[in-house]
């Protein structure tokens, strides 16, 4: 599946933010850039109070489309 950018995805495993943050598989995100060869891409992910976001690169095999 190629994945683009503004797209929603839900992370299928654990993934570190780009400070060290946790991410864990279930947490969805949103796809605001994607590395040539569409392999990975930066997703930004939103915590529960909305102020504070983390931002990963995430491998496309480590994520799934909302909903798929």
């Amino acid at each position: 599946m190629a994945f683009c950018e503004h797209q929603e995805i839900v992370l299928t495993a654990d993934v570190s933010g780009d400070e060290g943050e946790e991410l864990k598989a279930g947490d969805v995100g949103v796809i605001v850039h994607i590395h040539p060869g569409g392999e990975a891409f930066v997703a930004e992910f939103m915590g529960l109070d909305e102020d504070v976001g983390v931002i990963a690169t995430v491998l496309a095999c480590q994520a799934r489309e909302v909903g798929g």
